[in-house]
């Protein structure tokens, strides 16, 4: 019974573009690579894989609970601007700019990976785009 036990929860993606934004790891001055763990946003039935994990593990009233006492905490830490600043930075414009900062080689050797990790997503079809172009332009070159 999750009321007997102290517990947390983490890592909820709540949107496609949030979802996007960590399917990729980059630092300055490197190439941005994928996360070879993420198994598509959407599940087979079309449902997002990320769902609020609360609303399914808990009864409706320990979540209301849950989430007045969350708000208080914000707002007793003072963080709510901090928050609000951080989930701006969340936006499709930026999925769009590191999909398109991903380097041709790592766009070609992690074809696995995107094609699993972006199942599900409107950016499948832009990495799928760009990787027939690349497939076409190098079928070019050689005759």
């Amino acid at each position: 019974d999750y009321r007997q036990h102290p517990f947390i929860f983490h890592a909820r993606n709540r949107s496609e573009i949030e979802y996007g934004l960590r399917c990729q790891m980059s630092w300055p001055g490197r190439p941005t690579r994928l996360y070879a763990n993420r198994s598509g946003y959407r599940n087979d039935s079309g449902e997002p894989r990320c769902h609020d994990v609360m609303t399914h593990a808990a009864e409706v009233a320990d979540v209301d609970r849950y989430r007045a006492s969350y708000e208080e905490f914000i707002d007793r830490c003072g963080v709510r601007e901090m928050i609000a600043s951080s989930s701006a930075r969340i936006t499709l414009g930026r999925v769009k700019d590191s999909l398109a900062a991903i380097d041709d080689k790592t766009l070609v050797e992690e074809e696995a990976v995107w094609r699993k990790s972006f199942a599900g997503t409107r950016f499948l079809k832009d990495l799928a785009d760009r990787f027939e172009q690349l497939k076409t332009a190098s079928a070019g070159e050689i005759t």
